[in-house]
């Protein structure tokens, strides 16, 4: 679904401390860029539930020894996409390891992965044992949308 030729515009690099406080500045920036891009409401309203998601994931699992930490949130776009990459300095994880949930026994916690999934075109995380784990969505534009 990649456009041929895409050329990087912009990259935003938004770093945030590791207390949910924080979370809704990831959310508004993306509102910002996305109103730019002219996403329209439901685009932007998944993607900003799948940021949230997302640095929600790193502020829980993302610190090491329960130390405060930083969240590194970046947003690139290019002619063709916006990708948003979410990174933390935690221990990192196996992502094999995730399960399925399962409907019929839902608990709270554990979907966060599940819906980022769900809202965006494409997921890939990355767990570096030491290094920490970074989440990177896309979302796909059509022709003409970027105007940033």
């Amino acid at each position: 679904m990649a456009l041929e030729g895409s050329k990087v515009r912009d990259v935003i690099e938004l770093k945030i401390p590791s207390a949910p406080e924080y979370i809704r500045l990831a959310r508004l920036t993306l509102a910002g860029i996305g109103s730019q891009l002219q996403l329209s409401f439901d685009e932007i309203e998944d993607l900003k539930i799948a940021v949230a998601e997302a640095c929600t994931n790193a502020l829980l699992y993302g610190s090491q020894n329960n130390r405060q930490e930083e969240i590194i949130i970046r947003y690139l776009i290019e002619d063709n996409k916006l990708t948003i990459s979410v990174l933390d300095n935690g221990s990192g994880f196996d992502c094999s390891e995730i399960a399925v949930p399962n409907p019929e026994d839902l608990t709270p916690g554990g979907l966060g992965l599940f819906l980022i999934k769900a809202l965006v075109d494409e997921v890939n995380i990355l767990g570096c044992p030491e290094r920490g784990t970074e989440v990177t969505m896309v979302k796909y534009l059509s022709e003409g949308r970027v105007n940033v």
